[in-house]
Order: C-alpha cells, then structure tokens, then sequence
C-alpha cells in the first residue's frame, strides 16, 4: 500500500482479495451480491475498516426521499386495550388524518389453513386439552371462499376488532418492489411458488384519529359471528387447569416470595435480569458468583436506551436454589438462552440476586390461550377487494365456455320479429339484472320475452372471455 507503516503491501493485498474469491468463495459469480462487498483495491479496504461495507456501498436516503418513497412504520404503539379481556391494543402515536396511512402490513402468503394445525406428542393425545391450531391463526387474514391465508408482519397484528368504532380499514398496498408481476392479476398459483413476501395491505384511517386514540378495523361479519358463538358455548372456567392459571403479570404483582419448588408454579418459569450481551457459552469448570449489579457505565446505559425492557436481551431463564443472605435475595442458577440440546445447560450460580431482578413468564402453550376450546379464527378479508380468481369455486373463463357443448334450442323456434316486438311492448320489462346462473359470475342480464333466436348469441361468449360476465338468456 502507498504508506510505509500500512500492514500490507499492494501486492499482498491484491493476493489476498484473489485467494478470497477462488478458494474462499470459489462458487460465487462475478454478479453475485456478495462480490460486490469485495473490496476493489487498498484505499476501498482501509474505508470498509472505517465505515463498513454497508455504509460504503449503500446508498444515502436522505429524510426528503424517505417521505417521497418510503412509508411511516411507527404511527402505533402497544397499550392495554380499552376493550376489556382483549390485552393488548394498537394507539395511534400522532395524529393520524382521515384517509392516509395508519401503517403497512407485508404479508406472508399460506396456500392452505391446515398449516396451522397442531400435532400433540402422543402422551398428550389422552388429555385432549391442546387446542387443533396454533394461535396465529387469530392474527391472520383470509375469505371464506379460500383456503388461503395473509399474515401481517408489523405492529397492525395489535390492532383489535371493533365492529361498532371502526376507525381503518385494509386495503391492498403496493407489492413488493422485487416483484416483477401484479400478483392480484395473476392465478394464485403464481403466488405459491414465491418464498418471499410479494403482497401487502395498507391500513388506512376511515376518519380522523387522534394521538392516543385506540385503533379498531371490522373483522368481518364472520368473524363477529364465530365469537358470539364462541362466548355463548364457552365452559373454560370449569375446566382445573384454567382455574389453576394466572397470567404471568399478576404472578410478578403478587407473589413477593418466590418458593424454591418449581412444581408449585405448573404454567410459568422463572428469568433472570443480566447485562445484555452477557456470555451464552458453557463454561469448561462451574461458576459461582456474587450478584455484582448490573453494569453502569455509559455503554451499559446507552444498551438500556436502545434496547429498554426487551425480553430476549436483558433476561436469562433461570432457578431459584435456595434464599440469599436476606428476605430479598436468592441464590440462582442461570441457564443457557440458546441451548443446543433439548435439556437446559448450565451458564453459572449467581448468589444473592435480588428478587426484583427475577420475573415470572409463561411456559409455552400452558396459558389459557392454548386450552382446546381457546378461540381460533382467522380475520375477514372483505368480498369486494378479494380477487374473483383466487377463489377456489373460481371457473376460468374457457373452462366454463366448454360446458356449453349444445346450442340452446329455443321452444318457439318459428316466432317471428313481429310476434317479438308485440310481446315486449306488452311486457312490464323487458330486461333484468339478477344473479347469474353461472357459479361464481356475480350478476347476469336476463330477457323476460322470448327472443327470435335458435342459438346462444355470440356477444354472451365475448362477455365471457373478457370480463367473465354473460348474458344469460332465458329461451
């Protein structure tokens, strides 16, 4: 390189950067997205070791194209409901106008509700008290006229039904911008064969909401239904296993002392605070330390700021051994966060740790949530934005072209143009639009006088191929 005091010559650098791309990443083509982050020569590398290959080789948004291209990703904020028993609810964090943006909602596309069923392990087949699908079920979208189903990918899954104060709506959003097709206008066929998100749905305000506002859309009639239903049939309180459970919040709110038997607490575990970042590595020997506090340095702080009270950063799973020195502490075992087996692994025992360190949780699929009679419904997509074709009583147009194998003959072969003009000059009307006779066609156009033809008239099989309408006469 051009300094003296650089570590590696030119030369070596130009060996190294050759080594890397025929024996490191031998398989990769020139215009791989990979070869791109390559440094092209010294002065590039000593940049990449400054900045980043990211910062370097990205482009720059600035805040002007963010609000021309871009759409607002923060407009809610997670509270507590207003409506009571549905924990957690969507809040407008600003002020949202009537008819903009709440928030988008990319979708992951599901070819088929059976996806979501749960298999319980055989020695629980004779409790019969895990329930037949998994809960994100409630969280998706789907019609009753398909098997498939559309689920939300950002904070709109905290958005409740509210049939009565509907404040937003779906609508479909852009796809994606590495869609190279308008996957509404094509078979749904096409779609399942994308293992990316392709589609979207755009949350929009039907009026104005306010900051701190909840936000409600309408699950649809269906949905509505199935839950009335579902209240009126519903006997989980006689069942010993939902009087036994308590949420996971009143357990931290009332249990000051924490009993040392984990047989006493059948649907929740324990986790332990930590510095975020701490060592997930088993230790070669076993550690025993005292609780030194959690760290206070500016670094500490500025993780507190980014990463607040998030679960998976801060807590460990743990277990209480035994009491501390005092009332308020206990001697813990802390547990790997991310086993490689199934049986828990050992990180360390932490002695005295401080009760308000040590938080109750929810074993998984033991709260009520989960019991086998536990609400399982997909949300409403409306009929009128649902396209026809993804339907699966849907008929392409030429299919249901072939099904006309005969001309209709008409009864009255020989009526003559007079005969027909006299009768529709008599008639009340002449003409109605009604549901079609075909599946699927929504409405038909229909004579209410016999009509001087022997066969079908060619415009019907026009309509048919063009718009899937048709001019179904009656003869």
């Amino acid at each position: 390189m051009k300094n003296q005091n650089d570590k590696f010559t030119e030369n070596q650098f130009l060996h190294m950067l050759y080594t890397l791309k025929n024996n490191v990443f031998p398989k990769l083509k020139k215009k791989d997205i990979l070869m791109k982050l390559l440094p092209k020569d010294p002065d590039e590398a000593l940049a990449i070791s400054e900045v980043g290959s990211a910062k370097l080789n990205l482009e720059n948004r600035n805040l002007s194209w963010l609000r021309a291209n871009g759409a607002c990703l923060d407009n809610i904020r997670e509270g507590v409901s207003t409506i009571p028993q549905a924990g957690r609810g969507a809040f407008a964090r600003r002020f949202i106008p009537k008819g903009t943006l709440v928030s988008p909602a990319p979708l992951l596309h599901i070819q088929h509700e059976e996806y979501f069923g749960v298999e319980h392990p055989k020695e629980e087949e004779k409790r019969k008290d895990g329930n037949a699908f998994q809960l994100l079920l409630n969280y998706c979208f789907g019609h009753d006229e398909s098997t498939w189903l559309f689920c939300p990918t950002t904070s709109v899954m905290l958005i409740n039904h509210n049939h009565e104060k509907a404040n937003a709506e779906i609508r479909w959003g852009a796809d994606s911008p590495s869609s190279s097709l308008t996957y509404r206008t094509e078979p749904k066929d096409d779609l399942a064969d994308q293992t990316t998100i392709q589609l979207s749905f755009d949350f929009i305000a039907t009026e104005d909401i306010q900051a701190g506002e909840e936000i409600f859309i309408d699950y649809g009639i269906e949905w509505e239904n199935a839950w009335k239903e579902h209240v009126s049939l519903w006997r989980g309180g006689t069942e010993k296993k939902t009087e036994e459970y308590k949420p996971a919040s009143v357990m931290n709110s009332t249990h000051v002392k924490i009993s040392t038997n984990p047989e006493e607490y059948p649907h929740h575990s324990l986790i332990c605070k930590r510095d975020p970042f701490s060592s997930d590595e088993i230790p070669n020997l076993p550690i025993i330390e005292e609780y030194s506090g959690l760290g206070d340095s500016e670094e500490a702080r500025n993780l507190q700021k980014l990463y607040g009270d998030n679960q998976y950063r801060w807590w460990w799973p743990c277990k209480v051994n035994d009491m501390g020195t005092d009332l308020e502490k206990y001697n813990v075992t802390i547990y790997q966060k991310a086993p490689k087996s199934a049986s828990d692994q050992v990180l360390l025992t932490i002695l005295n740790f401080p009760r308000n360190q040590i938080r109750f949780v929810d074993r998984k699929y033991s709260s009520d949530m989960h019991l086998a009679k536990a609400f399982r419904h997909k949300i409403m997509i409306p009929d009128e934005i649902y396209p026809l074709h993804w339907r699966d009583s849907y008929k392409p147009p030429k299919e249901i072209v072939k099904e006309w194998n005969e001309p209709i003959i008409h009864p009255r072969s020989n009526i003559t143009d007079e005969e027909y003009e006299k009768e529709l000059s008599d008639a009340k009307c002449g003409l109605y639009i009604a549901p079609s006779s075909i599946e699927g066609a929504g409405n038909g156009v229909y004579t209410a006088v016999d009509l001087p033809k022997i066969k079908m008239p060619i415009v019907c099989i026009i309509f048919v191929l063009m718009s899937h309408f048709c001019f179904a006469v009656l003869l």
